[in-house]
């Protein structure tokens, strides 16, 4: 019951019926506390997460990205909390919580290091990379998120690295790093365009 009713939450997400989506949340709880399986509460929490960031609620994503990470460190879910670990890097982050974002992120890297994760370590290094940037750590910043694109890159991630520019050349443009926010725009262009001549064929 509690999975299907998280694969139903996750749907509502998609439709945009938040209402819904709670509601099913709230449904799914309830079951989760009967069955008394930490892994299935934790799964909602993520769930929860995800509801409460599209709905602009910060703080209500936090919170339940906090008690998910108590849960897979007491179960010794490794993997999980690897995970947890670089979304809540990237709620502080929309929080413009920089301190919390690259504490994080910076345990996020250790621990993608230790799973062999390439990709979960690429998006830690952009998250670092970025409240560095936002806290005028200039060249820490930059190298960090390069080290980010180019792990997307040797991945063949294409969708998600042209994503991380358009990111990256808006937080150098705040940063008042304009050559470097150009570069990053045409770079991105350039994917763009890549992209779309590949649907077409």
């Amino acid at each position: 019951v509690v999975m299907s009713l998280n694969a139903l939450i996750s749907l509502y997400g998609q439709m945009r019926e938040y209402d819904k989506g709670f509601e099913a949340l709230a449904e799914a709880l309830e079951a989760a506390k009967k069955t008394n399986s930490p892994g299935r509460m934790s799964t909602l929490k993520h769930a929860e997460y995800g509801l409460a960031v599209d709905t602009g609620q910060y703080q209500r994503g936090l919170k339940a990205l906090q008690e998910s990470l108590a849960i897979e460190r007491r179960i010794g879910a490794d993997s999980m909390v690897a995970y947890t670990l670089v979304n809540l890097s990237d709620c502080y982050l929309k929080l413009r919580d920089y301190r919390n974002a690259a504490l994080y992120a910076e345990q996020t890297v250790t621990a993608a290091r230790a799973l062999n994760d390439a990709g979960l370590e690429a998006t830690a290094r952009l998250n670092l990379g970025q409240a560095y940037l936002a806290t005028g750590r200039l060249a820490e910043g930059k190298r960090h998120i390069e080290a980010g694109m180019s792990a997307y890159e040797n991945l063949g991630d294409q969708p998600q690295l042209q994503a991380v520019l358009v990111e990256y050349g808006q937080a150098l443009g705040r940063a008042g790093h304009l050559p470097g926010a150009l570069r990053a725009y045409h770079r991105e262009r350039k994917i763009s365009n890549e992209l779309f001549e590949r649907r077409r064929q």
